[in-house]
């Protein structure tokens, strides 16, 4: 998909902060530096990740000021007629719609939030109050770490903003990937495995990220460059658990590998009917295998953990037969997650 075509789209997508300029250009748009400013004011509302749980509100009235003062393009344009000549109340306000639209975009994809009305600055009038989320906090930081320079402040704040998703939700996968975040963070690969990794898929203008926790989910699912070191760790924290708890993190983490398989699917009917007969069986995963020589798409099985042993798409599997031809050894298998 091109980087354009996500102006267009009726859902909002992560990708519209990270839109380029045109489909061969390294810069991001004018829209995308706009949002990606507007995000980095939850970081001058709260420098450190509030872990107690208190987030600084502002208003967009405030925010249009910030923006003025801290986005160069807005900086920019105030040094020039009319703006030169205009009061500061002038300015916001020539201002505020436009920024008011793309804060209505990033209510969208949750990253910021409604807390209800209060008092305006000026007058009698009542007007919305606004807070950053936690994923509008966690995209902050991602986009901070894009600079070196400040990389390793990132990579602390991204830490502490996935240890208090993970310790706020407290399902049985997401105490699986605060244990494997910890030892991430202790193994000293964390900015490898997990803040390079979200630069990654957020700077991706091929795939369309719909909500941030799409985004937390996928860091479930080894990225083919980490994989040996993310297999050995991810098993290794899987076989603490108890039998229980085990299968339902092989369970979460197959019916999300499924979502993207289905993606790429060109026999959807056949790969349903397998997934569906191998509902209750968490260590089975269906995938679609194509023959070299017929060529035909066909159901197959495979263990999850040797799923996540393929570095390389598409994988050969060894010994196998296509069903439709009897050819053997000429069935690929295609990684839905190469393209992160």
């Amino acid at each position: 998909m091109q980087c354009m075509a996500y102006g267009k789209q009726k859902n909002p997508s992560i990708q519209w902060i990270f839109e380029k300029d045109n489909d061969t250009s390294e810069y991001y748009s004018d829209s995308a530096l706009l949002h990606q400013r507007i995000i980095s004011y939850a970081i001058e509302l709260n420098n450190e990740f509030p872990a107690n749980g208190i987030f600084g509100s502002f208003t967009t009235w405030q925010l249009t000021g910030w923006l003025i003062d801290n986005y160069h393009k807005y900086q920019n344009e105030m040094k020039d007629i009319p703006f030169r000549n205009m009061s500061r109340y002038n300015r916001i306000q020539a201002k505020l719609d436009g920024v008011e639209s793309k804060v209505n975009s990033l209510k969208g994809l949750d990253l910021i939030e409604e807390k209800g009305m209060r008092k305006a600055s000026r007058g009698e009038k009542q007007t919305m109050s606004l807070s950053f989320t936690h994923s509008g906090y966690l995209l902050a930081w991602i986009i901070h770490s894009f600079e070196e320079k400040i990389r390793p402040a990132s990579n602390i704040q991204i830490y502490k903003v996935l240890e208090y998703n993970y310790k706020d939700r407290s399902s049985s996968f997401d105490l699986f990937a605060l244990t494997l975040i910890k030892k991430y963070r202790s193994l000293d690969v964390f900015e490898e495995l997990i803040v390079s990794t979200l630069r990654g898929k957020v700077d991706n203008p091929k795939r369309h990220i719909d909500k941030m926790s799409e985004l937390i989910d996928i860091l479930s699912i080894p990225d083919p460059r980490n994989a040996k070191i993310f297999y050995s760790l991810w098993i290794q924290t899987l076989n603490e658990l108890e039998e229980n708890q085990k299968n339902i993190v092989i369970q979460y983490v197959k019916l999300n590998i499924s979502k993207m398989i289905e993606r790429h699917l060109r026999y959807l009917r056949g790969y349903e009917e397998l997934r569906f007969r191998l509902r209750d069986k968490p260590n089975l995963l269906a995938v679609e295998g194509i023959c070299s020589k017929c060529p035909h798409p066909c159901p197959l099985t495979m263990n999850l953990i040797d799923y996540f042993k393929i570095e390389k798409s598409p994988y050969i599997p060894s010994g196998m037969t296509c069903p439709w031809c009897g050819s053997s050894n000429t069935l690929s298998i295609l990684l839905p997650y190469s393209e992160w």
